[in-house]
């Protein structure tokens, strides 16, 4: 579909994998010859480690899968395939969002981090109020956490059904400066490697929340829903992402942060009659493309073409023997 994938693989001989263990499915939107599964995010659950195959949200770039056993210990290396999206014909893109393009750079609302011009990047930066749990619930749940809502509210200006995808590159980055003896926890618990090699203890996902409402007067909005790619329905968009981080020697440091909003392509047929106005069913995003197939045009008749909007249009038959007439409009988007 456009939204779904079905992701395959051969079945992992070691035991400990089948019982008890699970496949980590991660994907990071670059090609495969740049992406890295420490830069990758998850976007679904482990699933049985004696499973051959997941369906998945349906995204550009690289997918990651990885074993790990009914200890935790997991594969040294992952496996990545490379996808990329069907026929682009097929959908308009109304709105895509690039937060880190921004002047300045992820000029949202943050909210226990901010943009390091170091690493040109958003990182998550624990503020004492919230450690110490002044926070709002509704914002946070633990020091590790962060939240960015994007900067831009989207106003389809009716409502529609849309596709949305989510677009994030997010990476580890690791304490500097700490001398060995001062990091909390034990050796043995410490996450990554003892040479420094980062870890996946960090993750970013993205959240929408949609109203039937004009967003620029005073909308009802739904709840915020945890999104990868999907169909949502609604006239306002917002997005915001969650960046987290399970180790304290662990920050997160998220370099691209965007999503786009799609619309499919459809066919919407009719009658009319020579100079009369012709309204759309559904109303379309923008105008779409008509073609006229007149009942009985003649030796020397003709057809214009007039008011052409995303609501409908006016054909006026010029010389024609009967006035009447099909058409056929194909454009994009079906107003609810």
């Amino acid at each position: 579909t456009d939204t779904l994938a079905i992701l395959s693989w051969d079945q992992v001989d070691e035991l400990d994998v089948q019982l008890g263990g699970r496949i980590i499915i991660r994907h990071d939107p670059r090609a495969l010859s740049a992406a890295e599964w420490n830069s990758s995010n998850r976007i679904v659950d482990g699933v049985s480690g004696a499973s051959t195959q997941k369906q998945v949200p349906l995204l550009a770039g690289t997918y990651f899968v990885k074993a790990e056993d009914f200890l935790g210990n997991r594969s040294v290396n992952a496996v990545g395939y490379e996808v990329a999206l069907p026929d682009p014909d097929a959908l308009l893109t109304v709105k895509t969002y690039a937060e880190q393009s921004l002047s300045p750079p992820f000029d949202g609302t943050a909210i226990n981090c901010a943009y390091d011009a170091t690493e040109t990047a958003l990182l998550l930066e624990p503020d004492i109020y919230v450690a110490l749990g002044y926070a709002v619930d509704f914002y946070f749940e633990v020091d590790g956490q962060a939240e960015y809502i994007y900067k831009d509210t989207f106003d389809f200006g009716a409502v529609y059904d849309t596709i949305i995808r989510r677009t994030i590159l997010s990476r580890p980055t690791i304490k500097t400066g700490t001398l060995f003896d001062d990091y909390p926890g034990l050796f043995d618990d410490a996450t990554g490697f003892f040479d420094g090699t980062s870890s996946d203890a960090v993750n970013t996902v993205t959240y929408v929340r949609t109203t039937d409402d004009d967003p620029a007067g005073s909308p009802i909005w739904g709840p915020w829903t945890e999104f990868v790619a999907g169909v949502i329905q609604g006239r306002g968009i917002q997005i915001k992402a969650q960046l987290t981080t399970t180790s304290s020697n662990i920050n997160v440091a998220a370099d691209q942060l965007g999503a786009t909003l799609q619309l499919r392509r459809r066919t919407e047929t009719g009658t009319g009659s020579s100079g009369s106005a012709v309204t759309f069913g559904n109303a379309f995003y923008q105008a779409p493309d008509v073609v006229i197939t007149p009942t009985d045009l003649g030796a020397d008749g003709y057809v214009t073409l007039s008011s052409v909007t995303g609501t409908g249009f006016t054909a006026t038959l010029t010389g024609a023997t009967n006035s009447g007439f099909s058409y056929t409009a194909t454009g994009y988007g079906r107003a609810l």
